[in-house]
């Protein structure tokens, strides 16, 4: 992929997927084989750090490191509460 200088890009979904393979990232606070296991992040607050590279010279950076912060919560499946059991309803 190549980028344009002062021309923001917007990446889609598939375009960003290689980069969220758990191959391709660098773990803090668990390992890559707990990741893996589970299959998702545990609980918590993360920091996420993008930086561009020139992808000849990998040890040149490109651009300023962009960090953003999210909270990531595991909810329950919703539950239905009503109507209840074996209760009639009117139309």
């Amino acid at each position: 992929m190549s980028l344009q200088t002062g021309i923001p890009l917007t990446l889609q979904n598939e375009e960003l997927a290689a980069y969220f393979n758990p191959q391709n990232l660098i773990f803090k606070g668990i390992t890559r084989q707990q990741f893996e296991q589970t299959g998702a992040l545990p609980e918590g607050l993360y920091e996420i750090n993008w930086q561009v590279y020139d992808a000849r010279r990998t040890d040149v950076s490109l651009s300023n490191q962009a960090i953003t912060s999210a909270w990531i919560v595991l909810n329950n499946p919703p539950m239905i509460n009503t109507p209840l059991a074996a209760e009639k309803l009117t139309a």
